[in-house]
């Protein structure tokens, strides 16, 4: 899944049931720097194939621009099925200590999202749709549908539907520079990500990768003022078909250090036959 489907897929949904009452939302930054736009298919799937394997090949050599767009993209292509149903469980932690949990089912098809909720169980579960930018929740015991943001705190967490659903590096960002860090005696690289004119998230992400694992570690947040906002880790790979799905999420807030929040996928089955229909309001309304 696109990282910002995550959200997940889902890089997938990232709002809260909790917080329509109580939102505790802090507005992202919406970036106003212009910069060019990067042709996702810029690099013929040869070409990233071989650049890939170079990097594979010496941890020693300096990668290229055209090897760390390869990578992201690469990443992007396989961190989650573009079709798929899966279980996630969101818990916030303060100071360790799980203070909120919830779980779900969701089913994804590329950049539409259907998540039903199952724990805590209502008699008739709240229904939370995304389609394209839109971003709706739907209240099955008094059939309505509200609007929603995705600045919006999901489920009353440091998390925002942002995080979890929409964080697209390879639409909403172009590589600006890079650098090779060492970490725990493995090369890594530093990737600085600038926001795309109208990207409503962050102003600027910068991605800790493992060129070797061909993986994500870690994402580090910033508003407009260049102040970090939070890190996001992906951990604990899920082997699912060609995918290598992060089986757990965990956002640490740099505003509030005590506050962390967990998110963990599980169950995730690729599928190739979800209706259409089940990502429009209209079947929304017709649910009990």
């Amino acid at each position: 899944m696109k990282i910002n489907q995550l959200a997940v897929a889902v890089v997938g949904l990232l709002l809260s049931f909790y917080t329509l009452a109580q939102q505790e939302s802090r507005p992202l930054n919406k970036a106003s720097d212009e910069v060019l736009s990067v042709d996702a298919n810029a690099i013929a799937s040869q070409e990233m194939a071989n650049n890939l394997a170079t990097i594979d090949s010496s941890k020693e050599k300096k990668f290229s621009r055209e090897q760390v767009e390869a990578l992201v993209e690469h990443i992007e292509n396989t961190m989650f099925p573009k079709t798929a149903v899966s279980t996630y469980k969101l818990q916030s932690l303060k100071n360790e200590k799980v203070i909120k949990e919830f779980s779900f089912e969701m089913s994804l098809e590329d950049n539409k999202s259907l998540l039903l909720m199952t724990w805590p169980a209502p008699a008739k579960p709240k229904v939370l749709l995304k389609s394209g930018k839109d971003l709706w929740m739907y209240f099955r015991d008094v059939k309505r549908s509200i609007r929603l943001s995705a600045r919006d705190s999901f489920m009353g967490t440091d998390a925002n539907n942002y995080d979890l659903m929409e964080l697209n590096l390879l639409d909403d960002y172009e590589l600006a520079s890079f650098e090779e860090v060492t970490l725990n005696g493995e090369t890594i690289i530093k990737a600085e990500m600038l926001a795309k004119k109208g990207t409503d998230g962050y102003s600027k992400v910068i991605s800790w990768i493992s060129p070797i694992e061909k993986r994500m570690l870690k994402n580090e947040c910033f508003s407009i003022s260049g102040a970090k906002i939070k890190t996001i880790e992906y951990n604990d790979l899920l082997k699912i078909d060609n995918y290598s799905v992060p089986g757990s999420v965990l956002i640490s807030s740099a505003v509030r250090k005590d506050r962390t929040t967990l998110l963990t996928i599980s169950n995730v089955r690729p599928k190739d036959d979800i209706d259409d229909l089940i990502f429009t309001l209209g079947y929304l309304e017709s649910l009990d």
